[in-house]
């Protein structure tokens, strides 16, 4: 059986241990329902694009959900209880009798954090139309970050087409594809990250030293894309 949602995440040589802090704190509120959730890395420093990297990680997962994660973000102790969560109640209310109906994403609010300042908040959901934001905080409809169907991502969205940044030309590829959402109350903040240091693949950022190496993570809910770096 396919799992239910795959957690993806580039990563690079100088953010070792941010991402292992990462892997293991996704792993353990993963591990109650072996099989469900499970986390797909790509290592590498620099050898291709981040588009591409992006776009070969959502080819590899076999789940029915999507989804990413940087390596030197922070997520809180329930979002992946959350997101599981919020799958299961949608399919419940909107269940037939021939088949299961799931949603096309999971919306939520987001928090971020500059060097442990928060900034304004972001609110993922598709009652916002595009991408913009006021006083009040950020609006996205589409996201990257928030689980989307795998099968729509694979027919409509490619990391790898238009002008960089990647994941804001695959929003737009992606707009008016996806339809409908679970939707996890307002009063969770479901994401924390930390803005500090330089973006993962800005050009010229990414660098690597002899030290480098892939760190090593044995768990059956986590595997290394096949391109990774050694």
């Amino acid at each position: 059986m396919s799992p239910l949602w795959t957690i993806l995440i580039p990563t690079i040589g100088r953010r070792a241990d941010q991402f292992r802090a990462l892997v293991l704190e996704l792993l353990a509120p993963a591990e109650p329902r072996l099989g469900e959730v499970t986390i797909l890395a790509y290592y590498n420093n620099g050898e291709k694009p981040l588009g591409h990297i992006r776009q070969a990680l959502v080819e590899a997962a076999t789940s029915h959900y999507v989804s990413f994660v940087d390596d030197d973000d922070r997520v809180p102790e329930h979002y992946v209880q959350q997101v599981r969560t919020a799958i299961h109640e949608y399919a419940s209310q909107h269940q037939q009798v021939d088949r299961l109906v799931l949603p096309d994403q999971v919306g939520w609010r987001m928090q971020h954090y500059s060097d442990g300042f928060p900034s304004k908040p972001t609110y993922h959901s598709l009652q916002y139309r595009g991408w913009w934001d006021d006083e009040h905080g950020y609006y996205r409809d589409v996201s990257h970050l928030n689980p989307v169907r795998r099968e729509l991502a694979l027919a409509h969205g490619d990391f790898r087409r238009g002008d960089p940044p990647e994941d804001v030309t695959w929003s737009v590829q992606m707009r008016g594809h996806i339809k409908t959402e679970a939707r996890i109350p307002d009063e969770y903040v479901m994401y924390h990250y930390y803005s500090s240091g330089d973006s993962t693949w800005r050009p010229g950022s990414v660098t690597w030293r002899p030290e480098y190496r892939r760190p090593q993570i044995e768990h059956p809910l986590f595997a290394y894309h096949p391109e990774s770096s050694a």
